[in-house]
């Protein structure tokens, strides 16, 4: 009787928190958000720089906010080839975590031993992923703003990523998730 109890507690508890989860307000999703950003910028050291860098090298500590809210840092800008709209197919391979929602759930396609073996395959300019696998690591995590480096670097590239969750997957969305990428990768697929 008295397991049959501490389940009931166990499941009651587990239904709350759910339903508090549902109910939170876009305000009270992006107070949370910018409390995760600070914590995770000071948590790691990083910082803030004001402008972009000019020759577009970062320090391993450093973050450049964009006006639409996405955190970038350039680990390496690539070999120099830069991505053509429309033309350019790009494989990407990631790893990162959420901030809010789901703090110790990791994803990452990158290792031999993810759950996700395939790269992201995005053409460059294009609304979606052209990925073949269309699996659940691109489903949660693909939005236009993991593209955004392009702007910037070019193939064979690593950058880290902070994405809010306006600018997010339409799941990562929904659930109010922003989600840190520690290390994305971006290949020119060769034609």
């Amino acid at each position: 009787m008295i397991k049959v109890f501490y389940m009931a507690v166990l499941l009651s508890a587990i239904v709350a928190a759910s339903s508090c989860q549902g109910n939170r307000s876009f305000a009270n999703m992006q107070k949370e958000q910018n409390r995760a950003i600070s914590r995770l910028m000071a948590d790691s050291g990083y910082v803030l720089l004001k402008d972009y860098p000019a020759d577009g090298v970062f320090k391993p500590n450093e973050f450049y906010k964009f006006d639409d809210g996405v955190y970038i840092n350039v680990v390496d800008s690539g070999n120099g080839r830069r991505a053509v709209a429309g033309v350019t197919s790009i494989l990407c391979r990631g790893a990162g975590r959420g901030l809010v929602v789901y703090d110790t759930l990791v994803m990452e396609n990158i290792s031999n031993a993810s759950p996700y073996p395939f790269p992201i395959l995005y053409v460059y300019g294009s609304a979606t992923a052209a990925s073949a696998a269309y699996d659940e690591f691109t489903n949660y995590v693909f939005s236009q703003s993991l593209f955004k480096p392009m702007e910037y670097v070019g193939d064979s590239s690593v950058v880290k990523l902070i994405i809010p969750f306006e600018k997010s997957s339409s799941y990562l969305n929904s659930i109010g998730e922003t989600f840190y990428f520690h290390k994305l990768r971006y290949v020119f697929e060769l034609r």
